[in-house]
């Protein structure tokens, strides 16, 4: 097991050894990941945050199982810079334990620093099956001058605290739909964005659509 303290990774995980995973959602993944690096929301500019930034997943298996147990695919942890993407730069989450705070993956990379966030975010609602991380200071900053969702400005990235809070998002969508459905802003993790959605194609739109927005 992999301590908490690890880079970047705020958490403990096991990652179990296995080839890149074989899953038709990867394409999905895939091509939007290139339309969010291609604006640059994800990508590894270490003079901006000291690290690569930005990732997405998707779930996968059966549909209804209990939290903690929805299993997803996510980017793995410091892939940004990747001008690919693609399989190699995914890992499966087979669970996730947010009391332990600790992930248990299959894969050949370790996963995304925001994997609990990402699991949290599945555990509110069976209608979340994507979510995308990206970073982007003029969406990040209208998005707080809005009534968007957000997480509170004390809680920092990857943490149990930033989990609960985007379960609470989540939710919080659900109940009071606003003009840009499905998307949080970060205030305590800079210029960080989340967007959800019952597709990998509708959380990316939702992503974007709000990124256009926020340069009109």
């Amino acid at each position: 097991m992999r301590p908490a303290s690890e880079g970047v990774v705020q958490f403990g995980y096991r990652l179990t050894p296995a080839p890149p995973p074989r899953d038709p959602v990867v394409g999905e993944l895939t091509r939007w990941r290139a339309e969010l690096f291609r604006r640059d929301t994800i990508g590894c500019d270490l003079s901006r945050y000291g690290a690569c930034y930005g990732n997405l997943s998707a779930r996968t298996g059966p549909y209804a199982m209990a939290p903690g147990r929805r299993e997803f695919l996510v980017s793995c942890t410091q892939t940004g810079g990747d001008p690919v993407g693609g399989a190699a730069t995914l890992v499966r989450v087979v669970g996730y334990d947010h009391g332990r705070n600790h992930v248990t993956s299959v894969g050949s990379c370790p996963p995304s620093s925001e994997t609990m966030t990402h699991g949290a975010m599945y555990d509110a609602s069976l209608d979340v099956r994507a979510v995308v991380h990206g970073h982007d200071p003029r969406l990040w900053r209208w998005l707080l001058s809005t009534d968007a969702p957000r997480t509170p400005e004390a809680v920092a990235y990857g943490t149990p605290a930033m989990a609960r809070a985007a379960f609470d998002c989540v939710r919080q969508d659900h109940e009071r739909p606003w003009r840009q459905p499905g998307v949080l802003a970060m205030a305590g993790h800079e210029d960080g964005v989340v967007a959800w959605g019952g597709t990998v194609a509708e959380a990316a739109r939702r992503f974007l659509s709000a990124w256009h927005v926020a340069r009109t």
